[in-house]
């Protein structure tokens, strides 16, 4: 009878070796899981990286809109000069203050209200 109760405690040592081993086991892959959400979430290519990737690539989309509209008014404003002798008088005539030739020029200057 002796014999018998050491060798149920044998028999329970091992049981509770690897209980314990598995409860280690466990944890390591719970804040192994734990650290690859985190890291999936806020690390460099994480989720909140993607959400601001996205939103500059949208603004990049709207200042590529504005450029290709701004673009193309250019490629019209240089055509009609090209094409266009009035609007080169246009231009000359108000970037430059240029005259024809019989034309009288009239210049009015503001008068300083009396006080």
């Amino acid at each position: 009878m002796a014999d018998t109760p050491s060798t149920s405690s044998s028999r329970r040592q091992p049981a509770t070796r690897s209980a314990r081993l598995r409860r280690v086991v466990q944890s390591v892959l719970w804040v192994g899981a734990a650290l690859m959400l985190v890291e999936a979430l806020f690390g460099d290519r994480g989720f909140t990286a993607m959400i601001e990737a996205r939103k500059q690539h949208q603004a990049a989309e709207v200042a590529l809109e504005k450029l290709r509209a701004e673009n193309a008014a250019l490629r019209g404003q240089a055509r009609r000069l090209k094409e266009d002798p009035s609007a080169i008088e246009e231009i000359a005539r108000r970037d430059l203050h240029l005259i024809a030739p019989g034309e009288v020029v009239v210049i009015v200057k503001d008068a300083k209200p009396i006080q």
